[in-house]
């Protein structure tokens, strides 16, 4: 299995996927329950992800297709903060480790000024956390 960052295009061909991904799994950076599929519709047209310092990316495998979503924000500064959500019946093989990986690697690689990057996770996500962790994102004071 390889995983593949590829980047979502939010106002053309990916708007209605990325609103149906959003529904089911909820908005990068957005606490709280899961939206409707008209709610995220509506943030994605209303410039959510436009941000200029953000970046959002699928994450393909040559398996199982799209599998997950990974965004970035404040990636031109110095501390990026990541938001990793892998589908549930794709879980638990290591894809979200090597997405964070290879994510990681682009920002640092693309982005000198980034002196390191932050992971969001709550405290129930374990696997989540477990991931951040192996790649040495470790929880902050």
């Amino acid at each position: 299995m390889s995983i593949n960052l590829t980047p979502v295009d939010p106002h053309g061909e990916d708007l209605h996927a990325l609103a149906s991904f959003t529904a089911r799994n909820g908005v990068p950076f957005a606490p709280g329950d899961h939206a409707t599929l008209p709610d995220t519709r509506a943030l994605i047209t209303a410039g959510a992800f436009d941000a200029p310092d953000n970046a959002l990316w699928w994450l393909d495998d040559d398996v199982h297709a799209r599998v997950g979503l990974l965004a970035v924000a404040g990636v031109t500064g110095e501390e990026p903060s990541l938001w990793l959500h892998v589908e549930h019946r794709h879980r638990g093989r290591g894809i979200g480790t090597e997405a964070l990986r290879l994510v990681i690697e682009r920002v640092f690689t693309e982005r000198p000024q980034a002196k390191r990057v932050q992971g969001r996770a709550s405290e129930d996500h374990r696997q989540i956390r477990q991931a951040l962790a192996r790649c040495g994102i470790v929880k902050g004071a």
